[in-house]
């Protein structure tokens, strides 16, 4: 996701500020200091989803498959 063109802030600082947006809609708390909450298994299980159901994640999809085919 590219950071959009009225925002003036880093890829890395964007996506943080996503994610952070994104866990307070949904009532998760989140800090890079305490991460777990986005360690659990159903958090991991829905991003894999989106990489089966969508164009999203290109750079996780990569990532993910290149574990899967090691465990082959």
């Amino acid at each position: 996701m590219a950071v959009p063109d009225d925002i003036k802030e880093t890829i890395a600082v964007y996506h943080f500020h996503y994610l952070h947006e994104m866990c307070r809609y949904n009532r998760v708390r989140y800090s890079k200091k305490k991460p777990m909450e986005m360690a659990k298994k159903v958090y991991f299980d829905a991003l894999v989803s989106r990489i089966d159901n969508s164009d999203h994640l290109h750079s996780f999809a990569q990532f993910y498959e290149y574990f899967v085919n090691e465990q082959k």
